[in-house]
């Protein structure tokens, strides 16, 4: 469904007065989790799996025990999916510079360098490469930093397997992934644009 069937969205000062309202309307047809953190809605719909086989994924950790973790579960859940993994932020970078990826799942705590630092130059010269942040912090600590600098989804690494596939899958096709606890935080006055991205994000991906 376009953002043109959305006409609500075109006026932020109108539909913004009620902003649980907005979350509301969204939730049936997002992707935002439950507080078990599982999807509401894990129907796939459209999501064109010829192409999810054919994706390449880069997974920057700086963990290698993590990062080969991830590999696995992704290589054994999607079929055909090239993942690669690398820990330093100055080698992610020059990969991202030199190939084409279709997923960036990056951690927050990168060593030397902020995982987020990393994540606002990347979309200075990758503005449309679907990011993914996997990260062991909380969501009061960096998720709206995260959402504001250009992510795509922000998860838990204490999430379980099918989740992350969930995650994975949800980005992939263009959509964005984030809890509803953190969407109500967007909600919040200070977050308005923040917000309208987010939904405009849900409602123009595939379902």
């Amino acid at each position: 469904m376009g953002l043109h069937q959305h006409p609500a969205l075109d006026d932020p000062p109108t539909w913004y007065s009620n902003p649980i309202s907005v979350l509301k309307r969204v939730i049936i047809n997002t992707i935002f989790l439950d507080s078990d953190g599982f999807r509401a809605n894990n129907d796939h719909g459209s999501i064109d799996y010829q192409k999810l086989a054919m994706a390449k994924v880069l997974i920057v950790d700086d963990h290698i025990v993590v990062r080969r973790g991830i590999v696995q579960i992704l290589a054994e859940s999607i079929s055909g999916l090239m993942v690669r993994d690398v820990g330093d932020p100055a080698a992610a970078l020059r990969l991202v510079w030199d190939e084409t990826w279709d997923l960036l799942v990056l951690d927050v705590g990168l060593g030397g360098r902020s995982g987020l630092d990393l994540l606002s130059e990347i979309r200075g010269f990758r503005a449309k490469l679907p990011i993914l942040v996997l990260t062991m912090y909380g969501e009061q600590q960096f998720a709206v930093r995260a959402i504001k600098a250009g992510a795509d989804g922000y998860l838990l690494k204490s999430s379980s397997p099918e989740v992350l596939v969930d995650a994975v899958r949800k980005v992939l096709g263009g959509g964005k992934y984030i809890s509803a606890t953190l969407a109500e935080r967007l909600a919040k006055p200070s977050e308005p644009s923040v917000l309208l991205e987010v939904v405009r994000g849900v409602l123009d991906a595939p379902s």
